[in-house]
């Protein structure tokens, strides 16, 4: 006998929220917290933007420009130390 009835997702843990955090990041030029969350949405991951954000922090991801100056995107360091932003000129 099957049931019918809501399709549950299994909770996800914060490591592997981050861990898809990450993944996303490193494949995708992601220019914005809302994006994110619609992305890993699609994946089943619901999301806060409070949460997200404090993912985004612990992970310490930034946003930064690319050298033309264009909208920003999501980075994370590899290494996980932290990633320095140019600001100003010289």
């Amino acid at each position: 006998m099957t049931r019918s009835g809501p399709k549950t997702t299994p909770e996800v843990t914060r490591a592997g929220r981050q861990a898809r955090i990450v993944a996303i990041l490193s494949s995708a030029a992601v220019r914005s917290q809302s994006e994110l969350a619609a992305l890993l949405a699609g994946e089943g991951i619901d999301v806060t933007q409070a949460t997200l954000s404090r993912d985004l922090e612990e992970l310490g991801a930034v946003k930064l420009r690319g050298a033309d100056g264009g909208v920003g995107v999501y980075v994370v360091p590899e290494d996980g130390s932290p990633v320095r932003g140019v600001s100003g000129g010289t």
